[in-house]
């Protein structure tokens, strides 16, 4: 008799073992490609702010180059950008595991602003480039015709609205450059922290929490957005001129 129930109930066994084993590897298995994606994740937003960070510097220090005396109408300081950006961007599907939380909607909210500022900062220099290309070239013949011209006869020959067009390009690119910043490193960090949170979820760490006590962390697993090189922080970066700084303190600050 027990060798018959040997015989039917080890069959069930086996295959009940053997299906807890794949379970438990599969689950490992997603863990690690959830590690993976958190990083690819985070190296995106993080390539985001270092493009941000050399637009940034690249602006402030073209608007008082050389040359220029300081008193120049706005649609003079904006020249043709040559950054060559990578146009980064994050894929949110990859991150669907950490937003079935619904306390994670908030840090979709940030990292979704930091897509829209990004796209929007890459869209801007490409207009910045194209349209002051062209006012360069309207200027230079007619510069070459009128030696002396003062800025409001070049004015008139370019156009008023290619005029008005740059003038607020200058103001778009001063402001991106003056208050973007905090919302890229509001959404890596915000990013970070619950995916540090959510992989420390993982069962095999619960069940080891319960023999060390303490929650494994993965602090050191996760990407770091690194304090930039000082040649590229604002309060090292050259001061806007007085007349676009005027305009930039015209625009209200947006409230979240």
């Amino acid at each position: 008799m027990q060798g018959m129930l040997t015989l039917i109930v080890g069959p069930f066994i086996g295959a009940f073992a053997a299906f807890m084993v794949n379970r438990l590897l599969d689950a490992s298995r997603g863990h690690k490609d959830q590690l993976v994606a958190a990083n690819l994740a985070l190296l995106t937003l993080k390539n985001q702010y270092n493009e941000f960070l050399l637009f940034r510097k690249g602006f402030r220090e073209d608007v008082v180059r050389s040359g220029l005396a300081g008193n120049e109408p706005l649609w003079v300081l904006v020249r043709p950008s040559f950054i060559t950006f990578a146009e980064y961007e994050l894929d949110t599907k990859s991150l669907g595991f950490l937003f079935e939380r619904t306390g994670n909607r908030s840090v979709l909210d940030k990292i979704e602003l930091a897509q829209i500022l990004y796209r929007d900062m890459v869209a801007i220099s490409k207009l910045r480039t194209e349209t002051a290309a062209s006012v360069q070239k309207s200027v230079r013949l007619f510069v070459k015709d009128n030696p002396d011209a003062s800025w409001d006869s070049m004015e008139h020959a370019v156009g008023a609205e290619i005029i008005a067009l740059m003038s607020m390009i200058a103001v778009g690119l001063a402001l991106r450059c003056e208050r973007d910043e905090t919302k890229y490193i509001d959404a890596f960090n915000e990013l970070r922290r619950a995916l540090n949170y959510h992989l420390s979820l993982y069962w095999a760490d619960k069940v080891k929490s319960i023999f060390c006590c303490s929650r494994r962390s993965y602090e050191s697993k996760l990407l770091n957005l690194n304090t930039p090189k000082k040649s590229f922080l604002l309060t090292e970066l050259p001061a806007m001129p007085r007349n676009l700084a005027a305009e930039i303190e015209k625009v209200p600050l947006a409230t979240d």
